[in-house]
């Protein structure tokens, strides 16, 4: 996979650039604040960009938003401090797929990478269990499969349809990025989902995830 790195700082990416290299990937280019990352993400259309948090002239945030808006299916994957958060859910909801904290080893980058690597390549894995669901009143409608809000501290995950395997793909995404959340709280609200007993078991691979890493989830239906 070709990989564009964007951080402001230098030491940063000499150091991602050398993880990068040690796993074998090819590092096309870098940016030292999100304008470039536009800018060199549309000439160059990588398979993957490393997004710093906190950049000068534009920060990742807005540069994850521009490059999704052009190019929904971008692979962005955050970098961010432990304090930092609030911010990666924000570059969440606009569109970056992962995140690494700092300071990072080479197994979290390789990690990272290869999700990204098995999501172009394999449909997400679904089972026949069922779960122990409560009752909820809300209700909404969208056009995109699912979104991603954050209320007090819980991540609520609201899907309208029973998603189509890219866009299972692409949840598994933003749950492996919550993940990084020590003791992240995680609510899948299926109360807008016409058929929502045929949707909720295939979220047991997520769930699955979520107790793994210690995380806590929840369904609403």
């Amino acid at each position: 996979m070709k990989i564009l790195i964007a951080d402001d700082s230098i030491l940063m990416r000499r150091n991602l650039k050398s993880i990068l290299k040690q796993l074998g990937y090819n590092v096309i280019a870098e940016a030292a604040n999100g304008q470039e990352a536009v800018e060199l993400y549309k000439r160059l259309k990588p398979d993957v960009v490393t997004m710093d948090i906190s950049m000068p002239v534009m920060d990742g945030i807005e540069a994850v938003n521009q490059i999704v808006q052009l190019y929904p299916d971008a692979n962005i994957i955050m970098i961010s401090a432990l304090n930092q958060k609030e911010m990666v859910f924000k570059a969440i909801e606009r569109g970056a797929k992962y995140y690494i904290i700092k300071p990072f080893k080479v197994d979290m980058v390789s990690k990272a990478l290869e999700q990204v690597f098995q999501s172009k390549r394999k449909p997400p894995v679904t089972t026949d269990t069922t779960f122990k669901v409560k009752v909820d009143d809300s209700s909404s409608s969208s056009t995109s499969g699912y979104v991603v809000s954050n209320e007090n501290g819980v991540f609520f995950i609201k899907l309208y349809a029973a998603l189509n395997n890219k866009q299972f793909i692409e949840l598994k995404g933003t749950i492996q990025g919550l993940l990084a959340i020590p003791n992240v709280k995680i609510t899948f609200d299926v109360t807008a989902c016409a058929f929502a007993d045929q949707v909720i078991p295939n979220l047991e691979p997520y769930t699955d995830m979520i107790k793994q890493s210690g995380g806590i989830f929840d369904i609403v239906r």
